[in-house]
Parts: structure tokens; C-alpha cells; sequence
């Protein structure tokens, strides 16, 4: 399965410099935002590194924490100031630019949480909810080792009951993933008892936030999977490291191609496989690990992949489409320049049109990013020439792929 290829694909050497994944820390004053960071860093509250712990005063500004190379972690300003609507907060501290958003709350999810949620949600920006501090809770510890667990087990019942009949009422938060923590389990010195007393979703927590970024590139057989996968890579199809384009064969196992120790791109199998319906294919292909995943179209967007993009949009799962190869249809160059660019503008809008109009069909892709792109254009040294005549969305592809 694609998990299978991971590690050997984090052996490949880096063929890019990516900036860091940037993942959004929300909550309310008082909540435990810090507390949460600074255990992901494995750092304790009073260490000198430490996210500033103090209840006396209310966080009013972006702080930021780096992890490791690739991870940095920013801690966002308090929700509930009243001046702000969920709309305005989206607005004002950039949430769209974000990959994740960890929603931080205490025994509540207070309304306003769930509603910027929602609008993240909207914007296809993947979220959770994490119910911090848990250990506050679950002391005394028992003697008993069994009690103790049932104690834990109930605390996480009951908060899940609660919080999902809030969270649950927003369509577009169906299936969001909520996670119970104590701090002091994220530290890899974790004293064993406390870890028995009080562990609960702290390693589940960590390989989420912290583990390589997993993005699949599915798609039809033809449609420019392997070629899209190049381009993003920044290598020639005929590179000895590049992925494998042979149009007169159809791709029936994953193959991952590392882009750096955090982001791996894992071709998936064609998806028109009569032998498979969507379902069958998300499920035997786990797509439900993946962070990320890009749909790689022709001219038009075929029906079985609408319906497996559905599917993972429902189960949270971040999808984008790509119409790919568009140097094709866009030769041969017109050499004024501005009637290229006219060109290039009336070929994308005609394409919109017609994806929307299979994929706004379905309510859970409403909203869901379509790009444009010639695989030539990826490339940083791109023949400028190229890049006037057929540029259309590269750079926003590659940004939010890559996280340039």
C-alpha cells in the first residue's frame, strides 16, 4: 500500500529547498494554546524556549515556534475578542494561508471556534479540535491501574459526546477529528506513570502535526500524473530519477518520490479501474492517510473521480484539481503577447466552466481549487519564452504543494 514506500522515498535526496509547513495554533484565553506547543516541542513551560505560559494576559499577537526544519508552529492571537466575527478573525490573521488549524479548547468548544472552523473548512483547509490539559482532569490518580483507565476512557466519551453535538451541527465539519491530550505525555522523558495515568491521543496528536507531509496524485490513466509529479520535482521526464511516463502502459501500484525529509508524493494507481468503485478504492488505496490530494485531469473530470474526491472531502481530507498538459492546447504561440495572454485567459475560463459543472454538482466540493498548468512552466529554469506563452497556475500550485 502507499505507506509501504514511505521511508524508502525520505532516503531520496532533496531536490528542492521547501520552507516550513506552517500549521495555525487557535483557541481562547486560558485554553492551554501554550501549554499544547510546548509539549509538541518537548520543551516544559518554564524552559527558556518555551511558549509564554501567563494567565494574567491575553495573547493579541502571532507567535511563532519552530519545531525542526519543516514544522513551525504559530500560536494565534485569542479568539473570543468581541470585536472580532469568525468572519473577521479568518480575515485579519490570514487563516487561508495556513495547511492546518489545531483548535485548542478546555471541557467546551466555545461557538465561535467551531463557526471560524467552518469557514476554514470551507476553504478547504484541513482542522482539528484538541481538548488540552487533560491530566487536570484525571487526577487524583488511582491506585488501580484498571479504574484509571476507565477513568481516561470516560473523560474522552463523555467529552467526545460534547463536543461533536456542537461541532456536528456544521455541515462542512462532518467527520472532523477531535483529540484528547495531557501535556506533559508529549515529552519523550514522560515519567511511565504519568504516561499510564494520564496518555491518551498525545502520539496520535504528534504523527499528525509533526509526521512527513503525504500528498497522493490520482487520476486516469493519460491524464499527466507522472509528468505533473516531474514537473513539480523539478526534473526532465527523461531524468533517470524521474517518475515513469509510458502512455502504453496503465499504472496499477504506488510510487512514492520524496521531495524532502517532510513531503513525499506518492503516485496512486489510475482510478478507472472498472474492477473498483470509489469506495473500494479509497479504502484499498488508504487514502484517509494522506494530507493532501491532487487529482490529475484531461479536458474534462471524469465521474469516478469526482466521486472519490467527495468521499475524502467528507472524511476531511484536503483535494485539489489539476487540469495538466495545458501547453498542448495552447500552441502554437501567438507572438503578440497580449492576444497570448487573452489566449491563455479564454482557455482557463472555458475549462472552469465545464469542471464546475461536474464538480459543484456535489455539495462537499463546493468550493474545492481547480488549477491550470503546463508541466514545462514548473521548472525554475524555465525558458522565459515558455513561461509568457503558456504560464497559467504553477507558482500557486507549487505554493500549495510545496508550501513555497
Amino acid at each position: 500500500m502507499a505507506w509501504k514506500c514511505f521511508s524508502r522515498c525520505f532516503c531520496t535526496t532533496s531536490q528542492q529547498s521547501q520552507g516550513p509547513r506552517v500549521i495555525g495554533i487557535c483557541g481562547t484565553w486560558k485554553d492551554g494554546k501554550s501549554s499544547l506547543i510546548n509539549g509538541l516541542m518537548g520543551i516544559t513551560n518554564s524552559d527558556p524556549r518555551a511558549a509564554i505560559v501567563d494567565q494574567s494576559s491575553e495573547n493579541t499577537t502571532k507567535r511563532k515556534y519552530k519545531v525542526d526544519e519543516k514544522t513551525m508552529l504559530i500560536e494565534l492571537p485569542h479568539t473570543r475578542r468581541l470585536e472580532e466575527t469568525p468572519k473577521d478573525y479568518f480575515k485579519n490573521h490570514h487563516l487561508a494561508e495556513f495547511g492546518l488549524l489545531v483548535f485548542v479548547t478546555g471541557e467546551l468548544v466555545r461557538k465561535k471556534d467551531i463557526e471560524i472552523a467552518s469557514i476554514a473548512r470551507q476553504y478547504n483547509i484541513d482542522c482539528i479540535f484538541v481538548r488540552s490539559a487533560c491530566d487536570r482532569d484525571l487526577k487524583p490518580i488511582s491506585d488501580n491501574a484498571e479504574e484509571q483507565k476507565a477513568k481516561k476512557q470516560r473523560l474522552k466519551q463523555f467529552g467526545l459526546e460534547k463536543f461533536l453535538q456542537d461541532i456536528e451541527k456544521y455541515p462542512t465539519l462532518q467527520g472532523v477529528k477531535c483529540y484528547f491530550v495531557s501535556s506533559c505525555c508529549f515529552y519523550e522523558n514522560c515519567n511511565p506513570r504519568d504516561k499510564r495515568a494520564f496518555g491518551l491521543d498525545e502520539d496520535e496528536l504528534k504523527e499528525k502535526l509533526l509526521r512527513p507531509r503525504a500528498i497522493g496524485i490520482c487520476g486516469t490513466w493519460k491524464g499527466g500524473k507522472s509528468s505533473l509529479i516531474n514537473g513539480i520535482r523539478g526534473i526532465a521526464n527523461g531524468d533517470p530519477r524521474a517518475a515513469f511516463v509510458d502512455p502504453c502502459l496503465e499504472s496499477t501500484s504506488e510510487h512514492g518520490y520524496g521531495i524532502d525529509e517532510k513531503t513525499i508524493l506518492v503516485e496512486l494507481p489510475h482510478t478507472d479501474q472498472l474492477e473498483e468503485t470509489p469506495k473500494e478504492y479509497f479504502r484499498n488505496h488508504r487514502l484517509n492517510q494522506f494530507n493532501l490530494l491532487v487529482f490529475v485531469t484531461g479536458q474534462m473530470v471524469r465521474r469516478e473521480v469526482t466521486d472519490l474526491a467527495s468521499i475524502a472531502i467528507q472524511r476531511n481530507i484536503d483535494c485539489i484539481f489539476v487540469r495538466s498538459a495545458c501547453d498542448k492546447d495552447l500552441t502554437p504561440i501567438l507572438y503578440d503577447s497580449e492576444e497570448q495572454e487573452a489566449k491563455k485567459q479564454r482557455f482557463k475560463q472555458s475549462g472552469l466552466k465545464k469542471y464546475f459543472q461536474d464538480i459543484e454538482k456535489y455539495s462537499a466540493l463546493q468550493g474545492v481549487k481547480c488549477y491550470f498548468v503546463s508541466s514545462s512552466c514548473l521548472y525554475e529554469n524555465c525558458n522565459p519564452r515558455d513561461k509568457l506563452a503558456f504560464g497559467l497556475d504553477e507558482d500557486e500550485l507549487k505554493e500549495k504543494v510545496l508550501g513555497t
